[in-house]
């Protein structure tokens, strides 16, 4: 193809749709463009066609010859057309480039290999750009650093949440900026990746990015070598003495079918004289088998100046400066991925969009799958399990099918690197890997056993005696992909089983000590297993194992064992509170969902129903959402009509407490095959008096699917939709949409697109989400029409939505019309907005690259409508450098001289965001012609442009340009005006410029001078003239602090000619004027001065002017004594101030007020403190504010009955302004947290009671300060008081959690008011109890033998979702951290803590009022 243009007089481009949808034809014309050929462009086809994209672009400003009309007339005249316009033409034509198109061979060779097979099914293959996802790279270091925490962390939680963080959300590192570490010219890189994590995808992205000139325009020549490519077969041995080059290689990779002389030759010139980067793929799958005939082409390889190589990290011998290792997919990269597969995928007999959804919905069920996602060939397996499920079959995809599907994906590739034949069943694939595996399994075991999962090299060790496994195949095993060995020698320990290791995720390790449980159960091992497993069945660490463990039992034929585990799992101990047994139940059991045969599901179903009954009758709904949260991570159970029948019996409760609490329930479940009855019952709810349950109503319809779902039940919906109230209608709309392509119908979408051209703004917000869940069968012209016009609303969210319906309706909504508004909303003025409209185009053409995207953008610039062109402009902004073509940046500069305002003022914007691309001299021109733009935020943007740009390239226009900048009438102009001058520096240092500046010092905006005098500072010693520096010295004494602090650094750059001497003397000067406001200035500039040393002379002059005739003179110098604190808190000083508080001028006694503060205990002498309490009586409330904070600052010697009653005073004034009684509180509190006596704690107890909420929070909140002294009756009865008091959240609970947590007071409460701590907890004001010990209050009730703790006690481990159990003399409370022992000994004790929780369940079941609780209380009872 580029032989072929090189060769080429004139090329003949015969456009048609296909040929522009073409890549090949896309590539030969762009690369004769590249090449200067002349192109004269033929068009066929359809007559409403026309050339657009980069078709439209190559042939824009060209005539082209039609051809359309097929007549035998007009094909022989255009034909002589053709024939005389290639005749006119120059046969040559000037040349852009050197010849270069054996690289051209090479880059569209990369270009062409855009594709990437799928591992599972190689026949199918998806675009690299639309499937590539950016895998998330670290640096080695960093990687290591976080390994090595892992490593030494000691308690499990530490370990948990750090090993999270290899596997959470990481920094990803941009493939083009992987050599910014590179600090020398050599830009070698060593990129680590375990098995799976996609290195060679990695490689291959690289080369097609390179070679659609995204990254690294530097590199005359990229190549990609697969190290696996050097073997004899494919490089024989030479002649004796001959041996092969990089050149060699080159051709031999790349032009298998040779290359003529000449063609050779200019290859060879090309070589030799340009920048290549190298891209080594695989080192650990050659170094050990490298030929010998090759070694030294290999070793060349390695020390070319420019390359990355990848590797696994256990078998890479390499030492480099630079390391990074690929980590995998973030939590974005997921989603996308899991879309995108399913999109590309062919299966008619499937929606993608409810397929993807339905995954993704799976894994964020699963923390632990979605741990294992992260890896790119785990989630590729993921996806094709998925895909390849019957759902008319299987109804749900289990963890354990899924982990024993990947582990034996795992074991194939394995034995294909080992030569085996793979074409056997899984049971041979098993045997084959029995040793392999037997090792995995021990060792995961062994870590869960003791409490890791860093399996230290001495474990590693034991294991391979105890499997005997031989150490000599360890390496191998490794290959497997599974373990992880961790580096922790900067010099790099080679020896595998000398290192530490992981599992590449924590659910491998668990899956791997199921399968060693199992086989424990059905051999020697039995009796320990039993105990294992009744040892840690409540504890949640070991939950996902017994959760395996259920799976495969389920998968094998061993009956006796699976009773065995379900006897275990039911019988004792049992769990006193009952929650996390049934939680246990409902995990494992969904492990069985697939086996119908399975003899004990309605005897655990029993347990499950029973369970859901019980705690949906509770007035206490947190049982409920517990339960709610293990039945929406098994999602087979809400199809089982055992569940849906319990839910239709609890629907007919009278209660309106069950009602609320099975509605919410059903709403947040997914049933795929809801029964007509339990729809018929919802139906009934539309009616109901009660609005909130009319919603919760619509809200548990939507969650409805299957083929009850009926026409009828669709029209009952409509039929609703003449509710009164607004949200009960918008959930009807949103059950409609979630319903999906039953509700799909014309008379449904003609019934939402006639909402979206209503004026309601909040139901046409509803219904594009509602559009966007029906999918693509909501798909209609009007439809698409509307939800076009939407994303022009003025409501941003409406905007956002609308783009996400669009994207989700999918290809039926890509018409052209669609993509360009998408690709303009790329320039929303929102975020979220903008993102909706990118992911939106990306799902609606699978095939559109940036570059097409750019293209558009260029042809909207040339849209007849200004909106538009503004659009395509902001749109260009937002994705800055990645459009900075040259096309783009001309195009930009057109825009500059726009008829509209808008388009140039988001033209100099787009330019701003393109960097250092867009720096050119025609740019520049441009941008100072601007300057002089009629509207003043197109001269703003130029302005901050030319900022940017003006160091690198200050040339006189622009310094002109901006000095007529500093006249301009609005403030933020000249203000980036000044900082453009500063930042150019010396070289801007004209008259004119200095004198503009100087002008800036005066304007009457501080931002204005603050710049001007920074840009003074950085003028150089053309800038210190006596006018500037008389200039300076008066912006000293500025109103604002920033002004005062930048001509302070503008003066001391000067001090060559400037000393402070100079300075102080032009101040003292000031000091004298007759001008009350230059006096003023000038005691600011004189703090400013002596901030850090203030002289006896600067403290005599403030002590003299505390006694200025002028008001505003005094109150100044108040501040400015403040802004100096401690360093002038001096006795003369001090009693200035106290002087001060009396003075007649209000602002005076503020100002006084604050400096006493901030000089703070240093200034708390008696006479301060009579004087601040003197203050809270006068009438101000900012001047008593400021002496409340201050008396809080006074420390211990304040912490006196007087200055407390003198705060707690101002509680009881009724014409008391809030904040006054607040900033006593806050006082208060700071005093508490140095001198938490009594008085103090019980004059915020007395803040609590009164009537104003704000003043009661901040009471509660300087309580939650202090420490010590805080436990007491009053202060947690007044906190709960206060905290009843408040709709929503409270400080006063916050408090309340906070000393309960950290109080060793405690045992000092009354009955009385335990038990109102226990009624609290009950009706669910106390939530956020989490961080509390889970032992805190049963070691309250050993201590105190007070009965009163027992009912905290056993709600407490009710509302934190514990377990208990007692074994002896010993009560084992399971939490979520390691499981506490409590030991007992008194069986007084234990018999009244037991019967403590019975009588709570008591409790609890009677608040049921439903008519079947008789008939479960006694089955349940021993559960719950």
């Amino acid at each position: 193809m580029a032989d072929g243009v090189e060769n080429a007089a004139v090329v003949c481009c015969f456009m048609t749709p296909d040929y522009e949808k073409s890549e090949n034809c896309k590539l030969e014309l762009q690369y004769a463009k590249k090449r200067g050929k002349r192109i004269i462009p033929c068009i066929l086809g359809d007559k409403a066609w026309k050339p657009s994209s980069w078709l439209g672009l190559i042939t824009a400003g060209e005539q082209y010859i039609n051809l359309r009309d097929e007549s035998v007339e007009n094909i022989c005249l255009k034909t002589k057309e053709l024939i005389g316009r290639i005749k006119e033409q120059s046969p040559t034509s000037q040349l852009l480039d050197e010849p270069s198109y054996p690289f051209e061979l090479i880059r569209l060779e990369y270009k062409r290999n855009s594709h990437i097979e799928r591992i599972m099914n190689p026949a199918k293959f998806v675009s690299i750009e639309q499937s590539y996802i950016n895998l998330a790279i670290v640096e080695m270091k960093e990687q290591q650093e976080t390994e090595k925490k892992l490593r030494d962390a000691h308690k499990n939680d530490a370990i948990m949440g750090t090993f999270e963080q290899i596997y959470g959300v990481k920094t990803v590192v941009d493939v083009k900026d992987i050599f910014n570490q590179c600090n020398d010219q050599t830009k070698n890189v060593l990129v680590l990746g375990r098995a799976g994590i996609g290195k060679s995808t990695f490689c291959q992205y690289i080369a097609y990015q390179w070679a659609t000139g995204a990254i690294w325009p530097q590199y005359d020549l990229l190549i990609l070598i697969p190290l696996r490519s050097l073997t004899e077969s494919h490089y024989p041995p030479l002649a004796p003495g001959a041996t092969y080059t990089l050149f060699d290689l080159v051709k031999k990779e790349y032009f298998i079918h040779g290359l003529s002389e000449a063609d050779d030759r200019l290859l060879k010139e090309q070589f030799g004289k340009s920048q290549i980067i190298w891209i080594l793929d695989g080192y650990d799958e050659i170094v050990q088998n490298v030929p010998g005939h090759l070694q030294y082409l290999f070793e060349q390889l390695l020390k070319t100046s420019h390359h990355i190589v990848t590797s696994r990290p256990y078998l890479s011998k390499l030492s480099y400066k630079v390391q990074m290792e690929i980590t995998g997919f973030t939590d974005d990269n997921i989603a996308e991925y899991v879309k995108q597969f399913f999109n590309q995928t062919e299966d008619e007999t499937q929606h993608s969009t409810t397929a993807d959804e339905k995954l993704l919905s799976f894994l964020k069920l699963n923390p632990s799958i979605w741990g294992v996602a992260h890896i790119p060939i785990n989630l590729e397996l993921i996806c094709s399990l998925w895909s390849d499920t019957d759902w008319s079959e299987t109804k749900t995809l289990t963890m354990t099918a899924l982990y024993d599907n990947i582990v034996e994906w795992l074991c194939r590739r394995y034995l294909s690197k080992q030569n085996s034949d793979i074409q056997m069943t899984k049971e041979d694939v098993y045997a084959d890997c029995h040793k392999e595996l037997a090792f995995l399994e021990t060792l995961a075991f062994k870590g869960m056993e003791n409490n890791t999962v860093i399996l230290r090299k001495d474990l590693l060790q034991k294991t391979l005696k105890e499997t005997e496994y031989s150490s000599k195949h360890y390496t191998r095993l490794l290959n497997i992909g599974i373990l992880k060995s961790i580096n922790l020698q900067s010099t790099g320990n080679r020896i595998e089983v000398e290192k530490d290791h992981y599992f590449i995720h924590l659910s491998f390790q668990e899956h791997f000590a199921a399968r060693y449980l199992v086989k424990a159960l059905n051999g020697p091992g039995r009796q320990a297993a039993i105990e294992f497993i009744n040892s840690h069945k409540y504890n949640q660490r070991f939950q996902l194992v017994f959760i395996f463990t259920s799976g495969l039992l389920a998968q094998s034929d061993a009956e006796s064992c699976t009773d065995m585990f379900w006897d275990i799992i039911l019988g004792g101990p049992t769990d006193l509170v009952g929650l996390r047994q049934i939680q246990l139940i409902i995990s494992c059991i969904q492990e069985n969902a697939s086996n119908s045969c399975f003899h004990r599901h309605a005897e655990l179903m029993d347990f499950i129903t029973k369970g859901i009954m019980i705690a949906i009758s509770m007035k206490h709904d947190i049982i409920c959402k517990q339960l709610q949260e293990s039945l929406q991570r098994s999602a087979s159970l809400a199809n089982d009509s055992r569940i849906q029948d319990t839910f239709i019996k609890l629907l007919e409760s009278e209660d309106p407490h069950v009602k609320t609490n099975v509605l919410s329930m059903i709403s947040q479940l997914s049933f795929s095959n809801a029964s007509p009855q339990l729809i018929y019952t919802l139906l009934l709810y539309l009616d109901n008096e009660y609005w909130y349950t009319r919603l919760k109503a619509c809200e548990a319809l939507g969650q409805m699917r299957g083929e009850a779902v009926t026409d009828d039940v669709i029209n009952r919906l409509v039929a609703a939709l003449g509710d009164k109230n607004d949200s009960v209608k918008a959930n009807i709309y949103l059950a409609l949409g979630k319903i999906g392509g039953k509700a799909a119908s014309d008379q449904i979408r003609g019934l939402l697109s006639a909402v979206l051209a209503g004026d309601n703004e909040y139901f046409r917000e509803i219904v594009c989400v509602a559009l966007g869940e029906m999918g693509e069968k909501a798909a209609s012209d009007d439809v698409i029409n509307r939800l076009v016009a939407a994303v022009e609303n003025k409501t941003t969210d409406i905007r956002r939505k609308a783009c996400d319906a669009l994207g989700k309706i999918g290809e039926k909504a890509a018409t052209s019309n669609v993509m360009n508004k998408l690709v303009t909303a790329f320039g929303d003025e929102n975020y979220y907005v903008r993102e909706s409209a990118r992911k939106a185009l990306g799902k609606l053409g699978q095939k559109v690259t940036t570059n097409d995207i750019i293209n558009r953008l260029l042809m909207a610039l040339q849209d007849k409508d200004a909106n538009v062109r503004q659009r395509a402009c902001a749109s260009l902004r937002e994705m800055g450098e990645e459009a900075a073509t040259n096309d783009v940046i001309n195009r930009l500069m057109i825009a500059l001289g726009d008829e509209n305002a808008n388009v140039r003022e988001d033209a100099c914007k787009a330019l701003w965001k393109m960097g250092e691309r867009a720096a050119t001299d025609d740019v520049i021109n441009k941008l100072v012609i601007s300057l002089a733009d009629k509207n003043e935020n197109v001269r703003w943007c130029a302005c901050q442009i030319l900022r940017k740009m003006g160091e690198k390239t200050p040339i006189d226009d622009v310094i002109n340009g901006l000095a007529a900048a500093l006249k301009d009438e609005h403030w933020n102009i000249k203000r980036d005006a000044c900082n453009a001058l500063g930042e150019i520096g010396e070289k801007a240092a004209t008259n004119e410029v200095i004198n503009g500046l100087m002008t800036a010092l005066e304007d009457c905006y501080g931002n204005v001078k603050e710049a001007a005098c920074t840009a003074l500072g950085e003028m150089g010693e053309k800038a210190t003239t006596s006018d500037v520096v008389n200039g300076l010295i008066n912006a000293l004494g500025n109103t604002w602090p920033d002004v005062r602090e930048s001509a302070w650094k503008a003066l001391r750059k000067m001090s060559k000619k400037v000393t402070t001497e100079d300075i102080m003397n032009a101040t003292i000067t000031a000091l004298e004027n007759d001008n009350s406001f230059i006096r003023c200035n000038a005691y600011q500039a004189l703090g400013k001065i002596s901030e850090k040393e203030p002289t006896y002379d600067v403290t005599s002059r403030m002590l003299t002017a505390l006694a200025d005739k002028d008001p505003y003179v005094r109150s100044k110098v108040c501040e400015v004594i403040g802004e100096m604190d401690k360093k002038v808190a001096i006795n003369e000083v001090i009693n200035g101030l106290v002087t001060a508080l009396g003075d007649q001028n209000a602002l005076v006694r503020l100002k006084a007020s604050e400096a006493l503060g901030k000089m703070g205990e240093q200034a708390a002498t008696n006479e301060v403190i009579t004087g601040l309490l003197a203050t809270l009586e006068q009438e101000d409330w900012n001047v008593k504010c400021a002496a409340c904070a201050a008396l809080g600052k006074m420390g211990e010697k304040a912490a006196n009955k007087a200055v407390i009653n003198g705060l707690v005073a101002t509680f009881g004034r009724k014409d008391e302004i809030d904040h006054v009684p607040r900033s006593a509180c806050e006082a208060l509190g700071k005093l508490g947290e140095k001198v938490p006596t009594d008085d103090v704690v019980n004059g915020l107890v007395i803040a609590l009671g009164v009537e104003s909420m704000s003043v009661r929070e901040a009471a509660s909140e300087a309580l939650g300060k202090m420490d010590k002294n805080v436990a007491t009756d009053d202060v947690i009865n007044g906190l709960l008081s206060a905290g009843c008091r408040v709709i929503g959240y409270s400080r006063a609970y916050q408090t309340l959690e906070k000393i309960l947590l950290s109080s060793t007071m405690l045992t000092r409460l009354s009955s009385d008011t335990v038990l109102k701590l226990y009624q609290s907890m009950k009706d669910g004001q106390l939530r956020n109890l989490r961080t509390i010990p889970a032992d805190q209050f049963m070691k309250m009730f050993l201590h105190t033998r007070n009965t009163a703790w027992l009912s905290v006690v056993v709600i407490f481990a009710l509302l934190q979702g514990n377990a208990v159990t007692v074994i002896g003399d010993t009560f084992v409370l399971y939490g979520t951290e390691e499981p506490l022992q409590v030991f007992v000994h008194d069986a007084e004790l234990r018999k009244e803590l037991v019967d403590a929780f019975i009588h709570q369940m008591d409790e609890l079941q009677s608040s049921s009022n439903i008519c079947t609780k008789s008939q479960v209380v006694s089955s349940v009872c021993i559960l719950m």
